[in-house]
């Protein structure tokens, strides 16, 4: 996954995105998003078993 911060303006040939890299996985429902569909701005996720856990 890469990201920005929201205040953070896209500057051509700067490396301003930073890397997360995800070490354990887990599968998701998405339920909501905010923003367009191509570069959605938030996500709600959900899970389909009472114990899945996420964390940040």
């Amino acid at each position: 996954m890469v990201f920005k911060r929201l205040a953070d303006l896209h500057q051509p040939s700067v490396r301003g995105w930073q890397k997360y890299k995800v070490r354990e996985t887990s599968e998701a429902i998405v339920g909501a998003v905010t923003g367009p569909l191509a570069a959605p701005r938030t996500l709600l996720l959900g899970s389909t078993t009472p114990k899945a856990t996420f964390s940040t």
